[in-house]
């Protein structure tokens, strides 16, 4: 996964950027693993790693079950 890369910003690395999402157990997952919900919290993750001066979204909890949407606005806000 690109997030294990080592890149430091405001978020710290990607091991870092996986514990604020809650997926750092899964790091040696394969993406093809993972559900739907937990790739877009990784794709999330991964741009707040390139630490981005905006943040440009379209439908960002499309398909996500209510816990994962609410999860992922936790993300968003911080």
């Amino acid at each position: 996964m690109n997030l294990l890369k080592d890149v430091s910003c405001e978020w710290g690395d990607g091991r870092t950027a996986l514990k604020n999402i809650n997926l750092e157990i899964k790091k040696e997952k394969s993406v093809f693993e993972l559900s739907s919900g937990q790739k877009q919290k990784i794709a999330i993750a991964s741009i707040y790693v390139m630490n981005p001066k905006v943040l440009i979204l379209d439908e960002p909890s499309a398909n996500l079950d209510i816990k994962t949407t609410f999860d992922l606005f936790s993300i968003l806000e911080k």
